[in-house]
């Protein structure tokens, strides 16, 4: 069972890496649940016994993303930070 729960996580996190760059280059709408499991060359059930709709991916997308922006500006916090290197990496 091990096994098992270290592929989805692996296969998780390549879903979440995908599906955050596609959604972001063409767009939320354009994007449907089988060209992200074609994309990856996995079947549509692999997607789908992992994520029920495009909703709950979606949904973990935007929290990643903003787990992302919050750690990035927490850097602005730190002394001695130079903030226009910081703002050119953010953007």
């Amino acid at each position: 069972m091990v096994i098992e729960n270290d592929y989805k996580k692996e296969v998780k996190a390549k879903i979440l890496q995908s599906a955050t760059t596609m959604f972001f280059q063409n767009g939320i709408r354009k994007v449907k649940m089988d060209d992200i499991a074609a994309h990856l060359k996995i079947s549509k059930r692999t997607l789908y016994e992992i994520y029920q709709n495009k909703e709950d991916l979606l949904y973990e997308v935007v929290v990643l993303n903003d787990k992302r922006g919050l750690e990035k500006l927490e850097e602005f916090d730190k002394p001695g930070v130079n903030v226009i290197n910081i703002t050119m990496h953010f953007f």
